[in-house]
């Protein structure tokens, strides 16, 4: 009798299965998508929220830098008039001490304004235009210090009332007012640029957070509805399998590439190593049932054979007890 081959049912992943197209590689796939959104989201956040520390710094600093510049020079300019002055009326040099110092200091205030107001082209003109018109100013105040170092007193307070120099500090003070408003208007504008993104970056970052939540929602329903509809298919296959009265033909039918699509192609091949099995046997029942039917065949032979021998015996018999009898 021949032993059927044993069926080896094969793993339900195969080695050359892609990634992806299991439920394994779907879940990875989605985590990675997910987890890339929401690096992405961080990153932007961090990257924003720096950019407005940076920007709100720099604000500061430079606003705090400008108004103090200015006011500092407003200072110097007050201590050169009014070193010149006192030095006018009563002739005492101490007062030249505050000119000198008022001097000095301008330089320094006009290099930092110049370099704080670098980037902004019409503060750095108002600024080129008070710095023309305290060369012009500082020539004239000069001009009356040299006058009274000469001793020449009434020259001296002659030009100093003529008015020059208070025209041009009027000058000065005009275009310093109209930095300051300047830099106020400017500040307002940093402020409300900064206002506007942050409201975009809020936006940007709530998009991304929806559409991070989309993404989790969508690819969820899409393996619920995958893995439900394939055990479906799997466990109606199966019933219908089991109730089909012996008819091994039956198959489970499912286009998936993942676990459960490997997981019914096993199982179709289970049922092939099963119907190849019954149709063994069914052969084997075949060739047994002949080879009965040729033994009952030679049996009938047999005993056949046995009854003409018995006759031909039970003949013999009589033929002796004949001639037996005609000798005696």
């Amino acid at each position: 009798m021949r032993v059927p081959k044993r069926i080896n049912i094969p793993s339900i992943i195969f080695p050359g299965m892609k990634l992806f197209q299991t439920i394994r590689g779907k879940l990875i796939l989605s985590f990675s998508i997910l987890s890339l959104v929401l690096l992405f989201i961080a990153f932007s956040a961090h990257q924003e929220f720096s950019n407005l520390q940076k920007e709100i710094d720099y604000l500061v600093d430079q606003e705090l830098a400008v108004r103090n510049t200015i006011e500092e020079m407003n200072s110097a300019l007050l201590m050169i008039e009014t070193g010149e002055r006192g030095y006018v009326i009563t002739g005492n040099k101490d007062f030249l001490s505050s000119y000198t110092t008022g001097k000095e200091s301008i330089s320094q205030y006009f290099t930092e304004l110049k370099t704080l107001l670098a980037t902004d082209e019409t503060q750095l003109e108002r600024f080129i235009k008070i710095e023309q018109t305290y060369a012009l100013w500082i020539k004239n105040i000069d001009w009356i210090v040299e006058t009274r170092d000469k001793g020449d007193v009434e020259r001296a307070q002659q030009i100093e009332s003529d008015g020059y120099g208070k025209k041009y500090m009027d000058s000065i003070a005009e275009y310093v007012q109209m930095m300051k408003e300047d830099q106020i208007m400017s500040t307002s504008n940093r402020i409300e640029a900064l206002s506007m993104d942050l409201a975009i970056s809020r936006m940007i970052i709530f998009t991304l957070s929806a559409v991070a939540i989309l993404l989790a929602i969508v690819f969820g329903f899409m393996m619920i509805f995958s893995i439900k509809r394939n055990v479906k298919v799997i466990s109606s296959s199966l019933t219908e399998m089991a109730n089909a009265g012996g008819d091994l033909t039956k198959r489970i039918q499912i286009k998936s590439k993942d676990e459960l699509g490997m997981l019914a192609a096993d199982t179709n091949k289970l049922m092939d190593g099963i119907t190849n099995l019954v149709r063994q046997v069914a052969l084997m029942s075949e060739s047994v049932s002949a080879s009965s039917e040729q033994l009952y065949a030679s049996a009938e032979e047999t005993s056949r054979t046995i009854v003409s021998i018995s006759e031909s015996s039970s003949e013999i018999a009589a033929g002796s007890e004949q001639t037996k009898g005609k000798n005696g």
